[in-house]
């Protein structure tokens, strides 16, 4: 039988969690998505003194429904597989049918069939397609704490799958599937300035919020009025907000051998994904003419603050490498967040 079915996707620009970077990668096959991305992901939290691995920006059923991982030009759904009776016999013929109709797979299997590591077992991978000639699919995950494409068997997917050693949430499909046109409410209703769904009064409060180092996501109430403010999760005792966040980001590039011996890049990679948006989402500001503002300068400014990212980035990757300690990387962060604060508390002005 030749079959082959490989469903488009693209590299996420987050991708310290799977339940943000999944979806993400397929929601942006659709460019009229980039607008709904710029408007979040502005803010981010982190742990105090813990950790920092994703740029978390609360946006979870604003606007009805539950959404996977917050990404509304998203459907999903959940199919376990004692209720829609996959079988290792039958399994082949489900994934042929899903991609035949356009979805992803999200679910969980055990590692340790195909990546050799016998600590390392409950995790999860996003299927987007199948090769029946060459007998293998192909799965966007993590491997070797990088968030990758690459290549398993068919044979090694269904021992894992069907592993039980694990008898939780790997025994379902959660299907996702990108909607073709993303409006959650019609313009009219609305009220608010859109370009491709792109979000302008959400925005303007998000920056607000990441200034003043506080938490929040917004809802809906109707389609008549404003927007409700949510505050219960602002400033949690246990957590750092918006430019609080690099108080912990410079506590721990100081202290990280106190966790481990080696610096942990997936804390760092956040800043490099976060000021890379930055610049993308003001560039996208510009060739789409969203606001009257001197865009050069404010590009000139994101440029400076994403090439520090990424040499920060950079040095940290080779002091692992020389086992070298990493308060060299103190001065890129006090230079980003002295830099992206004078970005941001300027340009909120003209939003």
């Amino acid at each position: 039988m030749s079959m082959k079915i490989i469903l488009p996707t693209k590299i996420p620009p987050i991708t310290g969690a799977p339940i943000t970077a999944y979806p993400l990668g397929i929601a942006l096959t659709n460019p009229q998505n980039y607008g709904w991305l710029y408007s979040h992901y502005i803010n981010w939290s982190s742990k105090k003194k813990d950790q920092m691995r994703n740029i978390t920006d609360p946006y979870l059923g604003i606007f009805g429904g539950w959404v996977f991982g917050g990404v509304h030009p998203i459907n999903m759904s959940f199919h376990y597989k004692d209720k829609i009776f996959i079988t290792k016999e039958n399994i082949v013929d489900h994934l042929i049918k899903i991609f035949s109709n356009g979805m992803y797979i999200f679910t969980y299997i055990n590692h340790k069939h195909f990546l050799g590591k016998h600590n390392y077992n409950h995790h999860n991978i996003l299927i987007y397609g199948i090769d029946i000639e060459s007998k293998n699919i192909y799965v966007w995950g993590y491997k070797d704490k990088l968030f990758q494409q690459y290549i398993i068997s068919i044979e090694s997917f269904i021992t894992a799958f069907f592993d039980e050693e694990y008898d939780n949430m790997q025994k379902c499909f959660i299907l996702l599937k990108a909607n073709p046109v993303y409006s959650p409410y019609s313009y009219e209703d609305a009220k608010i300035q859109f370009t491709d769904y792109y979000n302008s009064r959400l925005s303007f409060d998000k920056i607000d919020n990441y200034i003043d180092n506080k938490a929040g996501c917004y809802s809906f109430k109707n389609m008549e009025t404003e927007y409700e403010f949510i505050t219960e999760s602002q400033k949690k005792e246990n957590y750092y907000h918006g430019f609080d966040c690099y108080e912990f980001l410079e506590w721990y590039v100081m202290n990280y051998r106190s966790l481990s011996d080696k610096i942990d890049m997936r804390v760092l990679r956040p800043v490099m994904e976060h000021k890379n948006m930055l610049f993308d989402r003001f560039t996208f500001y510009k060739v789409n003419e969203i606001y009257e503002i001197d865009y050069e300068k404010y590009l000139d400014l994101c440029m400076q603050i994403k090439s520090n990212a990424n040499i920060m980035f950079q040095k940290a990757s080779k002091n692992i490498i020389t086992e070298a300690d990493c308060s060299n990387l103190v001065p890129y962060l006090e230079k980003i967040r002295e830099d992206e604060y004078k970005l941001l508390s300027d340009f909120v002005k003209y939003i």
